[in-house]
């Protein structure tokens, strides 16, 4: 029986957390088709001048123009934001809203520079954002989805007044997180290299 009501339980672990990733890809969607529909009806673009001088300063400057801070801090800042919300009793309401903000801003800067340079520029905005967002997007749907059930079990243990510290799925999702970490951390050395040039090629 035990060993029936366990399998029960691993059943029922799966399928939420299939639910969960589902919920999280449709609020990437979300996010994304409303930058685009706010970018077709934006008049003003307050980006443009940034958009501008990123492209014209990896042209430039090739590789230089692209610092491995700053590289590093656009692919982890997001993760890292979940991350500290998943350990909140709110974090499971706020974490889909920070997807849809990604998705967003992200679908906003390309309807922007399509509109900015034409349909012709279609490989700007995929070299500008492609691999950066290849790396970031995936760990975003995988740290969201773990970090909404870390959420949940915080907020179902304050409301009955405990908390668990030697909870093992707390652990691996703490190991996960500074493994991606640290895969994006050497992954921010491909971006750096590759991104630059991309993009130069592009608008040659």
């Amino acid at each position: 029986m035990n060993n029936k009501v366990s399998k029960n339980l691993q059943i029922l672990k799966k399928s939420d957390s299939t639910r969960t990733f589902s919920a999280m890809v449709i609020f990437l969607v979300c996010g994304a088709v409303a930058g685009c529909i706010l970018s077709l009806y934006t008049q003003h673009t307050p980006n443009l001048n940034f958009f501008q001088n990123d492209i014209f300063s990896a042209v430039e400057n090739e590789i230089d123009a692209y610092s491995f801070g700053r590289t590093y801090f656009n692919l982890t800042k997001y993760p890292f934001i979940i991350f500290l919300l998943s350990f909140t009793v709110f974090g499971y309401t706020l974490i889909p809203l920070i997807i849809s903000l990604k998705s967003f801003l992200l679908a906003f800067s390309i309807s922007t520079i399509l509109q900015l340079y034409g349909s012709k520029c279609f490989f700007l905005p995929l070299s500008l954002f492609g691999i950066q967002t290849f790396l970031s997007i995936p760990t975003l749907l995988l740290i969201a989805t773990l970090g909404v059930e870390v959420s949940k079990s915080f907020s179902l243990k304050s409301g009955k007044g405990k908390f668990y510290k030697k909870d093992k799925s707390i652990f691996k999702y703490i190991l996960l997180f500074f493994t991606l970490m640290f895969s994006l951390l050497l992954f921010t050395f491909l971006d750096i290299a590759l991104t630059p040039r991309l993009v130069s090629l592009s608008i040659k």
